[in-house]
């Protein structure tokens, strides 16, 4: 009988046991880069995806090797985010300082199109 996944089943299995050979080796001591050109080494002998590690193997080791740090890239992300933050909160805080001023401006009776003029309100914000 032949399930309809089967070959899905096998690509998956295909993945695991790649990864975890890479695992596997970096336990043991080796580097990465070691460590994943043996696997890489092993999915050619074991005939994984067909020919594509063997016509691949480069590219895969490249790849492969470019080292993705979560922190970095949660730290990196999250300094955007805090400098988006900062200039929205600066926008805001100058707003607020402007609006303050033409308050004051007009508790002294300072004619609207002065105010106008000095802070750079429109007449309906005055």
């Amino acid at each position: 009988m032949s399930f309809p996944f089967k070959k899905k089943i096998k690509l998956f299995y295909y993945y695991v046991e790649f990864a975890s050979r890479v695992n596997s080796n970096i336990k043991k001591g080796l580097s990465p880069k070691a460590a994943m050109t043996d696997a890489v080494d092993y999915a050619i002998k074991n005939n994984f995806y067909g020919d594509f590690f063997k016509k691949q193997k480069m590219e895969v080791l490249n790849m492969s090797l470019t080292e993705f740090n979560q922190e970095e890239y949660d730290r990196e992300k999250h300094d955007d985010w805090f400098e988006e933050g900062r200039i929205e909160g600066e926008k805001s805080g100058i707003k607020k300082g402007i609006l303050e001023t033409a308050k004051n401006m007009l508790l002294k009776n300072i004619p609207f199109e002065i105010i106008q003029s000095c802070t750079g309100l429109s007449l309906a914000e005055i």
